[in-house]
């Protein structure tokens, strides 16, 4: 076993924590580095956002097929994050009352 998968294993587990800075700029970290597996790893009070994969800047297209091909995120979720959809939308077929 390589030393990325370890490391790639025992973060599956922990979850990055986010800090708000004084600005209103809020961090996501995990083990000291900038990371976060579903969003920017950074967000800035002015609405800026910054992506970050175990510490390493990523445009946000490559940060999504990251978390993706890293098995982080599936597909699905992927899309449903970076399109800000909390729930799937489902069509309705409106029923009659009798």
């Amino acid at each position: 076993m390589t030393a990325k998968a370890q490391f790639q294993n025992s973060a599956a587990t922990e979850s990055a924590q986010p800090q708000t800075r004084t600005d209103g700029t809020v961090e996501w970290r995990l083990a000291g580095v900038l990371h976060r597996k579903d969003g920017p790893a950074i967000e800035s009070a002015n609405g800026e956002k910054e992506w970050f994969w175990h510490g390493q800047p990523l445009s946000e297209e490559d940060f999504w097929r990251t978390a993706i091909e890293d098995g982080a995120l599936s597909a699905e979720r992927a899309t449903m994050l970076k399109n800000d959809i909390s729930v799937p939308q489902i069509k309705i077929k409106p029923r009659r009352i009798k």
